[in-house]
């Protein structure tokens, strides 16, 4: 399993690079050195990218377009290629990747929930964006099933609904704050540059486009159905245990 990818992008964007874009080289040259039977890989539905084109739910077949301005999402978009023509070249190793929504949970730390954590959140004048979330819990037992299922391809894994962006932030008790985007995109450049803020100007685009992913061939090929809603997702990030939140879990079991 390649899982040595960051979760956050990084100033270091030449070492982010070689980690991820060089490092998954080095990787398959070594599996195709070594032949072994499975490689599973990990990647997001961010490399999808957001796009005012995008359907309402991007499956698997849809292009991975990435981000022309974010070196981490796009470092990903192209690890994944190297996967894809790994596996057209050495087709006695199956490979899986796993694409996974952005991942919420009381104890992950990535990009999203770096960016939830603060008491405001931008929006962006005239768009209101359904996001998608994965619980943390979900996220590693769909990385058990990809173990333990011989599968190949790409999957989403993706959690249980979707909620529009301003409604998360209501869920979540955050302070929005409307903006034109080229004045929160101004304002997110020097943040960024200045490394006041972790959030890259380049999030502003999955604030004001739909970047959905279907979770079907995972259900049906995989085994995967999401244990845990959206909402419950969130109050486990945010740290609430409301009375009735382990019913979702027992509904979805059940």
């Amino acid at each position: 399993m390649h899982g040595a990818f960051l979760a956050h992008p990084t100033h270091a964007s030449e070492w982010a690079h070689e980690l991820e874009d060089v490092g998954t080289m080095h990787v398959l040259n070594a599996c195709a050195a070594a032949r072994p039977a499975r490689f599973i890989m990990v990647s997001t539905t961010m490399a999808y990218g957001a796009y005012p084109s995008n359907p309402n739910f991007l499956d698997e077949s849809a292009e991975l377009r990435g981000h022309k301005d974010s070196r981490f999402i796009n470092d990903k978009v192209r690890a994944e290629k190297q996967a894809f023509r790994f596996a057209r070249e050495n087709p006695a190793t199956r490979v899986t990747t796993l694409r996974f929504a952005p991942i919420l949970g009381p104890t992950v730390s990535n990009l999203f929930t770096r960016f939830f954590s603060r008491p405001a959140a931008p929006v962006m004048a005239g768009h209101d964006p359904l996001l998608q979330f994965v619980h943390e819990s979900d996220a590693a037992w769909a990385l058990k099933l990809a173990v333990d299922t011989d599968v190949d391809g790409p999957f989403n894994i993706v959690g249980k609904g979707v909620l529009p962006y301003t409604t998360v932030l209501a869920l979540m008790g955050r302070v929005p704050v409307p903006l034109p985007y080229l004045i929160a995109r101004q304002m997110s450049k020097a943040l960024w540059a200045t490394q006041v803020f972790s959030s890259p100007p380049s999030l502003l685009d999955y604030l004001m486009y739909v970047c959905v992913a279907d979770g079907a061939r995972a259900k049906q090929e995989l085994g995967y159905t999401a244990r845990f809603s959206i909402k419950r997702t969130i109050l486990d990030f945010l740290g609430l245990r409301p009375e009735d939140g382990a019913t979702d879990v027992a509904r979805a079991q059940g």
